[in-house]
């Protein structure tokens, strides 16, 4: 976690290194989660099967708006 966040600060001086961490442990859960989600919405399309897909798409959303 701390190399993360050393890469954020880097990238991105001005950004809260301890809000991308959240994000990204958020994101990596999610995905873990995908299965489960599926299943508990069978009517869900599979279009969200890897992590840059589902990055993909909540940057997308985020910049886009929803």
């Amino acid at each position: 976690m701390c190399q993360f966040k050393a890469l954020i600060s880097e990238l991105a001086p001005n950004a809260d290194s301890d809000e991308a961490l959240a994000a990204m442990l958020a994101l990596v859960f999610g995905f873990a989660n995908m299965k489960g989600i599926y299943t508990l919405f069978p009517g869900l399309s599979k279009t969200l099967e890897t992590p840059e897909e589902i990055a993909e798409y909540a940057t997308r959303l985020l910049l886009q708006g929803l």
